[in-house]
């Protein structure tokens, strides 16, 4: 850290330098690497959660990629757990190998998506954490587990004494077959997933158990595979949805082998620069997705907008790239007039683009879906392409 800012790089400079050690990490180990990593202090209406819009952004990225062996580097609070699953469909066809490194937080649907790999890999700094399905009960947001238990413990109690207390009984009459139905399958979706992913790649070549020397079968398989989602989803357990499980935990209370990234010094640096890096582009603009390979990256931003209280029919709104500082001088058309166009244009100015996306001349890649959205409820009216 010290060091990097000791050599004062602007913002541009540092995405340079991640490129940098993205090429370094694939030339030592043969290996692709993406980097999927957000910025965790960037909450505000963001969407930093793990979704589709990634999913086909790494479909892009990889999709003529002819590597056989692909490193991922993750950091994301969690999210779908349908694109965990899209995603390592798709990671898991194209490549013959996969690991996952995490050198920092990888929460929820990224842990599960780690499980698709062949080896997951830490260092002191990086955590999984529980698979818990979190969903909403009144105003708030709750543990699927822990909401099942209280229902079936409420199932022994009335079945043991005969009958709830008043305030119990009010509360198990709000609760529809429809509702424990939806809640049970969010809870079990997650532990499914784990399970086949284990199973199916992480256990693939598991063949003695190390301890006792027994050959793994099957079964043995499948045992370790359903403890493990167990585990991961047994709120009770961990008490927190945002409980960090380091190495420690992960191989000595959950049985899950995770190598140690710090047993190779080499890729140890690349990686911990990678994660210093990252942090510094974060906390030095208003990024908050970066996406990357050697070759390409995505990096999602949040531009702050002025916005001008009336009911004009368009406004002007400055981009700057992150990379170069190159400007981008845009309108919004807020009508079908297109007078409004023909002016604004002679003026210099460009129309805000269709698709969301500007492609700077340097190869930066900026996403403005988060402005249009903004823009729109703020004004409450659409913007026209």
């Amino acid at each position: 850290m010290a060091e990097y800012i000791d050599m004062q790089m602007n913002h541009g400079e540092m995405e340079i330098k991640l490129t940098e050690l993205i090429k370094e990490y694939c030339d030592k180990t043969k290996k692709q690497l993406i980097i999927y990593s957000v910025n965790f202090q960037q909450m505000n209406n963001l969407p930093i959660e793990l979704n589709m819009d990634d999913f086909y952004t790494i479909r892009d990225l990889l999709r003529n990629d002819n590597s056989k062996s692909l490193s991922f580097y993750i950091e994301t609070p969690g999210g779908s757990g349908e694109v965990a699953e899209e995603i390592a469909t798709f990671l898991r066809k194209n490549y013959n190998y996969v690991d996952f490194l995490v050198a920092g937080e990888c929460k929820s649907a990224g842990t599960i998506l780690t499980m698709c790999g062949d080896e997951i890999c830490l260092n002191e700094t990086g955590s999984l954490g529980p698979i818990d399905a979190q969903i909403k009960i009144g105003r708030h947001f709750g543990s699927a587990h822990d909401y099942m238990k209280w229902v079936e413990d409420k199932m022994d109690e009335a079945d043991e004494k005969g009958s709830l207390n008043n305030f119990d009984a009010l509360m198990v009459a709000q609760i529809s077959p429809d509702e424990l139905i939806g809640v049970e399958n969010n809870l079990e979706y997650g532990k499914e997933l784990v399970r086949d992913f284990l199973k199916k790649y992480k256990f693939k070549n598991w063949e003695i158990k190390e301890t006792s020397g027994i050959e793994v079968t099957d079964e043995i398989r499948e045992e370790r595979a359903n403890e493990i989602a167990d585990k991961l989803a047994n709120h009770s357990l961990w008490k927190s949805h945002g409980r960090s499980l380091k190495i420690d935990t992960l191989t000595e209370d959950i049985k899950l082998k995770i190598k140690n990234i710090n047993e190779d010094e080499k890729i140890s640096e690349i990686i911990e620069r990678i994660h210093v890096l990252l942090r510094l582009i974060f906390s030095s603009g208003h990024s908050y997705k970066i996406i990357a390979t050697k070759d390409t990256k995505l990096v999602k931003t949040a531009v702050e907008v002025q916005m001008p209280v009336s009911s004009q029919p368009s406004m002007n709104i400055n981009i700057s790239c992150n990379q170069c500082g190159s400007d981008f001088p845009l309108y919004v058309n807020f009508s079908r007039d297109s007078r409004i166009d023909k002016e604004l244009q002679e003026q210099g100015r460009l129309p805000f683009p269709k698709n969301s996306k500007i492609i700077c001349e340097c190869g930066e890649k900026l996403d403005l879906s988060e402005v249009r959205k903004q823009i729109e409820i703020d004004f409450g009216k659409f913007i026209y392409d």
